[in-house]
């Protein structure tokens, strides 16, 4: 995946709207993207948010990082 893509995303993940950063934490986890600071990071800030649905999205992003770099 493009690194444009994956920093817009990151972007993303700072919009306003919980739904839109929760659509974004579950795109970063299903990039297949091997872990990185900026995303791993990123996600780890968003599970402190004050939106029950943008923890979870981000949480669930990091489980799915995790799974594919052990698969690898």
């Amino acid at each position: 995946m493009p690194t444009q893509v994956i920093d817009r995303l990151i972007e993303l993940t700072r919009d306003t709207n919980s739904e839109v950063k929760a659509a974004a934490a579950y795109a970063l986890g299903e990039t297949g993207y091997r872990l990185s600071d900026k995303i791993v990071g990123r996600l780890i800030d968003m599970t402190k948010d004050t939106s029950p649905i943008v923890k979870i999205a981000a949480a669930k992003a990091l489980g799915r990082l995790l799974r594919t770099e052990a698969m690898e």
